[in-house]
C-alpha cells in the first residue's frame, strides 16, 4: 500500500524511490533527474525566490527544514498537518 503523506525532504533525499512509488499508484512511469539543463527551465516559473533553484540544475538539499527557523507564522491547519506527518 502507498503512503499517501509526500515529505518534500523524502523527495530531495530519496527523488528515485519517492517517484517510483508514486508512478506505481498513477500507473505511470516518471523519469527522475537528479540534473538538467538549467537553461531548459522557463522564466514564468520563477515566481518565488526560492524557484532560483532550478537555475543550478541540480535537485537542491538546501531548504530542508528551513521551516524551522523561518519568521513565518503557520496556520493552525498546518501544525495539525505536520504533527500527522512526523514532524
Amino acid at each position: 500500500m502507498f503512503d499517501p503523506w509526500l515529505r518534500y525532504e523524502d523527495l530531495v533525499m530519496n527523488p528515485e524511490e519517492v517517484m517510483a512509488k508514486i508512478s506505481k499508484v498513477l500507473s505511470y512511469d516518471f523519469k527522475v533527474l537528479d540534473r538538467w539543463n538549467a537553461e531548459s527551465v522557463h522564466h514564468p516559473v520563477f515566481k518565488h525566490e526560492r524557484h532560483e533553484l532550478l537555475k543550478n540544475g541540480a535537485i537542491s538539499r538546501s531548504r530542508i527544514g528551513i521551516w524551522k527557523i523561518s519568521d513565518k507564522t503557520l496556520s493552525l491547519e498546518t501544525h495539525k498537518t505536520a504533527k500527522l506527518m512526523g514532524y
